[in-house]
């Protein structure tokens, strides 16, 4: 190779040390930026934070935790986090352990599970959410705390309003069914701990039906507030009066024997008797028939204690009304209301063991077969025996023990569950309807369970209808609206039961969204021999079909009825003359939940 040639690969040079940073006096590290940009955010968090050292004193706060504590972070650095953030507990809770002790003690963190007050300076609270966490020191133990709280007050009271809303009736303010069993619970549990002796009144207003039917619902309304601050100021003040729906009320006797709760209840009996509402210059009046039962410590089972103060009320009326009557076990002359109790044992059992059966009745087209199909859901209860009883056996004692929400509740799970399945049980319909009861239909608990489950389950919604009872909406006709559209939104349908048999069924034409017009069972069988009842089956099949709504005649026991709804124009027909109700075998699989992500 020539001298003057270069090599084709030169070897590359060496690398030069890296420059060593230089920081210029003044100019901020990096940790003092980052430690910076923390202080920044803390200080412009919405959330509380003090931060202590290994005693527990105050390093750190805040704006916010200014505000929420009333103290300066001038006043409050070094002093104990204790004497800044200081709890109580709210709405009569027990009081809260101290987080801070406890962080300390385990050196775990600690979470306020409800909230509680924080009490500030001249003694006024705020309502908080907290959480304590340890700070490690590097070496294992604590080096400090940071307590991270915010103000829940508004929340607080939205949540303390609704949890007031479920436990009192909203007209008188007076706590409700509910609540009332539930502080019972809370009695037998003290009587038969302590052996003291309580008592429960059981009262109805003899006559209120007169006032509502006479004057209107809105005299009812005014009298029932009246009532109820007359009766606040006869009762004793540890005791408790409860509206139990309707004109039916109870009186809870706190360590009271049973003489002296009969006496109370006397003088409750003429407080009602004197009573007068002057409504538009007429005076409103009535009486109440009152029974009384004694808690004590054989007492251990609510129905039944409940059951015994209604057999008691039962007797006061049966007597003639204006009395009281306290209850002995030896009573006889009460067999029905004791069979009433029967039946309501039988239910609840039947509840918790699937005793009730479903059966099913076809609704089928009158003429035009394209219609879908659909068929109605019907209840039976069987006993330990194994015989089947329909509704008529056990409705009056559901009615009156308010267990008709229970078994709805039953029933829709049943059925949703059912329909969701692959290949289900009523794969054989395009519809299928279950009647929903007044009881039900005040109850926002049921509500709420029905669109839960129309949404957890991978539900055609479209093939389930409800039913309502004509009688119902005419009675609470804003909550029915209110129960159809929301059933409408969640994709279900709506059919209005027994329609024709008051003057209120053509109204609800333009009230209420629905999809079926059932017309009444005794409009249908008197068709043929009346002609008022037919003409009433012509208007409403002729209304109901202009406006998008089909029709069904309920109950078509023959032939001949078939073609005369046919002729009139009614969409569908239903009754003994295609079938009978049969007995619905819930197919075995696995119904699909839906999951969704919000």
């Amino acid at each position: 190779m020539s001298t003057h040639e270069r090599p084709s690969n030169p070897p590359l040079p060496a690398p030069s040390p890296r420059a060593p940073v230089i920081t210029m006096p003044g100019t901020p590290t990096a940790e003092a930026v980052a430690g910076a940009r923390m202080l920044r955010t803390l200080q412009a968090l919405a959330e509380a934070v003090i931060a202590t050292d290994a005693l527990g004193n105050i390093e750190y706060m805040n704006p916010s935790a200014e505000v929420l504590t009333g103290i300066g972070v001038e006043d409050a650095l070094g002093r104990p986090a204790t004497s800044v953030f200081r709890i109580a507990a709210l709405d009569g809770n027990a009081d809260p352990d101290d987080p801070i002790a406890a962080c300390m003690k385990t050196r775990r963190p600690v979470l306020g599970e409800t909230a509680v007050a924080l009490v500030r300076d001249g003694g006024r609270t705020c309502s908080i959410e907290y959480a304590c966490t340890p700070a490690d020191d590097g070496c294992g133990g604590v080096g400090g705390l940071v307590l991270s709280f915010r103000d829940v007050t508004d929340r607080h009271a939205v949540a303390m309003s609704m949890s007031w809303a479920a436990k009192h009736d909203a007209l008188t303010g007076l706590i409700n069914r509910q609540e009332l069993e539930h502080r019972l619970r809370k009695l037998l549990d003290h009587a038969s701990m302590t052996g003291h002796s309580h008592a429960l009144c059981y009262i109805d207003l003899d006559h209120f039906k007169r006032i509502n039917d006479g004057f209107g619902h809105a005299a009812g309304d005014e009298y029932l507030k009246g009532l109820t601050a007359a009766l606040r100021a006869k009762i004793r003040g540890a005791d408790t009066i409860a509206r139990l729906g309707g004109d039916e009320f109870a009186v809870l006797l706190y360590s009271c024997p049973i003489q002296k709760a009969r006496v109370i209840a006397e003088g409750i009996a003429a407080c009602v008797a004197d009573y007068r509402l002057d409504w538009q210059g007429q005076l409103l009046e009535s009486t109440a028939s009152m029974g009384v039962v004694e808690i004590n410590r054989q007492t251990t089972d609510l129905t039944e204690l409940l059951a015994s103060a209604d057999v008691a009320c039962y007797a006061a009326k049966n007597e003639g009304g204006n009395r009281v009557h306290t209850y002995h076990v030896t009573d006889t002359m009460l067999s029905d209301r004791l069979g009433e109790i029967h039946w309501l044992r039988c239910m609840q059992h039947a509840i918790l063991k699937n005793r009730f059966l479903l059966y099913s009745q076809p609704i089928v087209p009158a003429a035009d077969t394209r219609l879908p199909h659909g068929s109605e859901l019907l209840l039976r209860l069987q006993d330990d025996n194994g015989r089947v009883f329909t509704p008529a056996h056990f409705m009056p004692s559901a009615l009156r023990y308010h267990v008709l929400p229970d078994i709805d509740r039953w029933l829709a799970r049943k059925v949703i569950r059912a329909i969701s399945r692959k290949g289900n049980t009523f794969r054989g319909n395009d519809w299928t309807s279950m009647n929903v009861s007044g009881q039900s239909l005040l109850d926002d608990r049921f509500l709420d369970t029905l669109l839960d489950l129309v949404k957890e389950y991978a539900l055609p919604a479209e093939r389930l209808c409800f039913e309502i009872a004509e009688m119902v909406v005419i009675e609470h006709p804003e909550r029915a609206q209110y129960f159809a559209t929301k059933v409408k939104d969640a994709g279900c349908q709506i059919a209005i039961d027994d329609c024709g048999a008051v003057i209120g069924s053509f109204s609800m034409l333009r009230k209420i969204p629905m999809d079926y017009l059932k017309i009444s069972e005794t409009i249908v069988r008197r068709m043929a021999a009346n002609p008022v009842d037919r003409e009433i089956t012509v208007a409403l099949a002729r209304i109901a079909n202009r406006v998008g709504i089909r029709t069904i005649g309920e109950c078509v026991a023959d032939v001949a009825t078939m073609l005369e709804l046919r002729r009139i124009g009614v969409d569908y027909v239903q009754g003994h003359v295609f079938a009978e109700p049969k007995p619905v075998r819930l197919q075995p699989g696995q119904a699909t939940p839906v999951t969704r992500l919000s």
